[in-house]
């Protein structure tokens, strides 16, 4: 069984909705979702990308690559 198939057996949540848990959602109640919390033109740009057994393949802070 995969990572992404484990975390939905274990949480209920899909993938999406999980990223969303811990991105959006903590941003919205803090009251800062207009500077982070999802991926839009003006907003902090920190992101960590991942393969599909969620290895980190490559990580961005303040929009540039950063070096793993």
């Amino acid at each position: 069984m995969t990572h992404d198939l484990k975390f939905c057996a274990n949480t209920g949540f899909d993938v999406a909705a999980g990223v969303e848990l811990i991105t959006k959602n903590p941003a919205v109640e803090l009251k800062i979702f207009d500077k982070l919390g999802s991926l839009a033109v003006g907003k902090a740009a920190d992101i960590a990308l991942f393969d599909d057994d969620f290895n980190v393949k490559k990580t961005f802070i303040d929009g540039r690559e950063a070096t793993l």
